[in-house]
């Protein structure tokens, strides 16, 4: 393990990070958002981490942003740190935010040791436990990485699990969720090259008290959920597919897209309930399932009346074509509607709530620019947009 600690304020120049983050001029902030947006060229791309004081009258100033040059910077928060990890080194910085909105570095902790080029901390990859615990997936081999986000130091691993190793198959999971001394991921497989989601699907469970992987329990009713994990009032928690395995239930006659859910009271999926986004939406296929509040819930919807396809088709290019529209949905099930005020988009729209509000993100069909809109009252109300690619939006402190 490496890690060594940073000066006051990050030398970003000396990092590969651009002008912006470090400057510590300006109004004192309340509150601070974060908001990661990545802009691509011919060949590559680029990251910007940008703070905001206020989800009110957003203006996204790039002179502020903290620019990571050659790929996908992802970031997170816990206890009100902000975490950055590099597209280019396996490292993990973390940041305290002034009062002004400058990232302030504190301390880096390094992955080298486990062979790893560089990580991603999305909401897939990693789960804080707690101010001194925190899981990253080691997506070469299964394994799960402990370290300590207060002390920046590696603690421990949980060994791979070799029950769910197949030869030239990519293993693929949902994101995680902890509740109480419990994390629960869904793991499947993924053939990119051929574009096929496997119907063979475990729930995993862990004991974050003694960092072991306790359950591994078959579920096939809905494939690939590999979306992020959403919680209820009542402290359901609700798994969805993303949008690619969409395209191999048209193209292909796979199984047909449904969520599923954990009662509160359990550590398995309820055997009872399934919501089959066909009887939400008319009969089309759907994805990546949001709760909102108030037993009410979005969907990604594909609209397969908009397109011509046949079985020689590319899923990929399919799920890709701007014929998805929001369509708001009861979580008991029943028909929903589309959302009032959304518009045609790609696949890949995303929910994020922040400070009691949700806002959904919606890339252009050339991923050129992302625009934000926030739920109100049932509708989608445009708030503001950036440029590029927006994947990840959080609330600090």
């Amino acid at each position: 393990m490496t890690s060594r600690p940073f000066l006051a304020v990050l030398a970003l120049a000396a990092t590969g990070c651009g002008s912006g983050g470090d400057d510590d001029s300006g109004p004192v902030l309340d509150t601070s958002f974060v908001i990661a947006n990545e802009i691509y060229t011919a060949d590559s791309s680029t990251t910007y981490i940008n703070v905001l004081g206020s989800l009110d009258n957003v203006a996204i100033d790039p002179g502020r942003a903290v620019e990571f040059a050659g790929g996908r910077a992802t970031i997170a928060t816990h206890a009100g740190w902000l975490f950055v990890a590099p597209p280019d080194r396996p490292v993990i910085t973390r940041y305290a935010i002034s009062d002004t909105g400058a990232l302030v570095a504190e301390g880096e902790i390094s992955f080298a040791n486990y062979g790893l080029e560089f990580v991603y901390i999305d909401e897939w990859a990693l789960t804080f436990i707690s101010a001194t615990k925190a899981y990253l997936t080691n997506f070469d081999d299964g394994s799960i990485i402990v370290w300590n986000p207060t002390t920046m130091e590696l603690t421990g691993e949980i060994p791979p699990l070799q029950s769910l190793v197949r030869p030239n198959l990519s293993l693929n999971n949902s994101g995680t969720v902890v509740r109480g001394n419990r994390m629960f991921q869904i793991v499947f497989w993924s053939d990119w090259e051929a574009y096929a989601t496997s119907t063979e699907q475990y729930l995993a469970v862990y004991d974050t008290d003694t960092d072991t992987n306790i359950a591994l329990v078959p579920e096939q009713r809905c494939p690939g959920l590999s979306n992020r994990v959403d919680r209820d009032e009542a402290g359901n928690l609700y798994f969805s597919n993303w949008v690619w395995n969409v395209s191999e239930t048209l193209i292909r006659g796979a199984p047909s897209s449904c969520a599923l859910r954990i009662p509160p009271d359990a550590e398995t999926f309820d055997p009872a309930w399934i919501h089959d986004f066909r009887q939400s939406t008319e009969g089309r296929e759907a994805a990546m399932y949001a709760y909102l509040g108030d037993g009410k819930g979005l969907l990604n919807v594909f609209h397969s009346e908009r397109v011509t396809y046949d079985g020689n088709s590319d899923p990929a290019e399919l799920a890709q074509t701007p014929n998805w529209r929001l369509w708001s949905v009861d979580a008991a099930g029943g028909v929903g509607a589309p959302v009032e005020g959304s518009d045609w988009m790609t696949g890949g729209a995303s929910t994020f709530h922040l400070d009691g509000r949700a806002f959904v993100f919606t890339p252009s069909a050339d991923y050129a620019t992302t625009q934000i809109s926030e739920i109100v009252d049932g509708r989608s109300v445009p708030a503001f947009e950036v440029a590029g690619w927006s994947y990840q939006f959080f609330q600090v402190r």
